[in-house]
């Protein structure tokens, strides 16, 4: 038995935009659901990324720094290793006191 058709349609026309509604309709579904969803896990985790990146960055600068220091205050003549290290830590320990005491001071503007 042949299917009953109307004229200008055929079957594969038929499935073929059904199939095209349903795929259109789930697409939408996901983008609205998923979309945002994906969207905002991407940007916590390159912000975390970045974030973990930045610290461990700061850190190995400032072993720089404190390193950098010390050979430069040991170049002095008359200044031996261990009073080079001190100073290197009593002049950095103040700088970040007194801009941690800025920093505490406008806290409250």
């Amino acid at each position: 038995m042949s299917e009953v058709q109307s004229p200008g349609t055929s079957s594969a026309d038929w499935s073929a935009k059904a199939t095209e509604t349903v795929v259109q309709s789930v697409g939408k579904v996901r983008e609205k659901t998923t979309g945002k969803a994906l969207e905002i896990s991407r940007v916590v985790v390159y912000g975390v990324a970045i974030a973990v990146i930045g610290v461990l960055f700061a850190l190995l600068m400032l072993v720089f720094l404190v390193r950098v220091l010390n050979l430069g205050i040991d170049a002095i003549p008359g200044i031996e290793r261990d009073r080079a290290v001190w100073i290197t830590y009593v002049g950095l320990g103040t700088i970040f006191t007194a801009v941690g005491a800025l920093v505490w001071r406008k806290r409250d503007s």
